[in-house]
């Protein structure tokens, strides 16, 4: 027996703004996820200009010391960005687009004898240069002399270079939980009303206080929560960086619930009535980053299908924390790495025409060195050590999809199969990471 329906809804054009009954069409479009999370489609059929406006300033950048890890990352910018997000730290070192870390400039100068000296350093002579030239006429709170310009111009070209091991860096973040379940209520609104009419007759003007006012608690609306349907993913399983929204009528409990996702990493649950008549059902809104087009659909249950989704507890201040620690941790660690295997498998076979042997002994090293820094990484996060033998590791690569890639030695880029086997040896070194990882802290348990 079927228990549910699949219907694609129609997306609605308010004559009025749902917030304040104000004019539209708005002359300013809104976009319906934000464009900070890579979010694309916009519309003028919802909200008026002065309602947008008042979340342009501190709700529409609520989520800023979360996204900025995962778009740092995957080098991602939002549609009015003007560059990939850097990531400040406690110390020298600032993280640039792509997970990349980079020593800070600085430099120190005196003076002795009426004689000026100064030693600096940067990433490179590039950014050496740009910075002397820079920094050290505000340091001595003049203009540089044509003299001192040439000694720079010198103590460049004859600059030395070093290779410093980076350990471990301290972030520094703020978060706001009022902001962010501001933000998120009024993202699940905009999806609302894109495609339910009625939205308003079952949420609550407390609820749209808050979202536009900023009126209220924010831990009466924010909960951990769980769904029987992860539709998100499974809808976007083929595209990990997305923005979507679920939303809960829940028929059996009186309750709409609704799930928020950002970058498909950042997750936010609120409850926007306890009022619901009506039928079982989800409504889905989803945008791939920088997709432009939005996914929708609309399930429908059978009276019989149990509740879809219900709530866990109330969150606290602690769980925006620690959510934000986990997010930096694996963003900068497990996904930073598969990052750079995606580059460096890009630079690899990009633009080949055939494949030959030299690709294969090139993604080898590469994937060599993506499993050791992942076995590494993966240490310092369960905080005890992972035993793995590199040379049993390489077996289990070349009997995970290398041996089987050599078949494709001679044939086109474009051959049949070969993706796949490209991806498997990837999922050989997660496999053993989480495998080796899990006996790792077994065994220092029962030390």
């Amino acid at each position: 027996m079927k228990n549910f329906e699949v219907f694609t809804p129609v997306q609605l054009r308010w004559e009025a703004c749902f917030y304040c009954g104000g004019h539209l069409p708005a002359l300013k479009k809104e976009h319906i996820f934000n464009s900070s999370w890579t979010g694309k489609h916009k519309t003028g059929a919802l909200i008026c200009d002065e309602c947008n406006a008042a979340f342009s300033f501190s709700v529409d950048t609520a989520f800023k010391s979360y996204t900025k890890y995962h778009m740092n990352v995957w080098s991602l910018k939002g549609e009015r960005q003007k560059s990939v997000p850097t990531i400040e730290t406690e110390g020298e070192i600032i993280i640039k687009s792509g997970a990349q870390p980079e020593e800070k400039p600085s430099s120190f100068f005196s003076y002795e004898e009426g004689n000026l000296f100064y030693t600096a350093k940067a990433p490179n002579k590039p950014a050496l240069r740009q910075y002397l030239n820079e920094q050290l006429s505000k340091d001595l709170g003049r203009d540089l002399k044509e003299d001192e310009i040439k000694d720079i111009k010198n103590m460049v070209r004859n600059a030395s270079s070093e290779i410093k091991p980076l350990n471990s860096v301290q972030l520094y973040d703020s978060i706001d939980p009022f902001l962010e379940i501001r933000s998120t209520v009024h993202t699940i609104l905009k999806c609302m009303a894109l495609f339910d009419s009625d939205f308003t007759k079952h949420v609550s003007h407390k609820v749209l206080d808050f979202s536009r006012h900023g009126v209220g608690n924010w831990q009466e609306f924010a909960f951990l929560g769980n769904s029987s349907l992860d539709v998100a993913s499974t809808y976007f399983k083929h595209h990990p960086d997305y923005n979507a929204v679920e939303v809960y009528y829940l028929p059996s409990t009186k309750q709409i619930l609704a799930k928020h996702i950002i970058l498909g990493r950042i997750i936010r649950w609120v409850v926007l009535s306890n009022i619901y008549e009506g039928p079982h059902k989800i409504l889905f809104v989803g945008e791939p980053s920088l997709g432009g087009i939005l996914k929708k659909f609309l399930l429908i249950f059978s009276e019989t299908f149990p509740p879809s989704a219900q709530i866990e507890r109330g969150m606290k201040e602690v769980d925006f924390i620690e959510d934000l620690m986990t997010l930096a941790q694996i963003t900068l660690g497990p996904d930073a790495q598969l990052a750079r295997l995606f580059r460096g498998m890009e630079g690899i076979f990009n633009d080949f025409d055939v494949l030959t042997q030299e690709h294969i002994d090139e993604y080898k090293d590469t994937l060599l060195l993506f499993l050791n820094n992942m076995f590494r990484i993966t240490s310092l996060i369960i905080q005890c050590p992972i035993p793995y033998s590199e040379e049993d590791m390489l077996c289990g690569l070349m009997d995970n999809g290398l041996t089987e890639l050599e078949a494709y030695v001679g044939q086109i880029n474009i051959a049949e199969g070969i993706i796949d086997t490209m991806s498997r040896p990837i999922q050989y070194v997660f496999s053993q990471v989480v495998q080796l990882g899990e006996e790792a802290k077994l065994k220092e348990k029962n030390k």
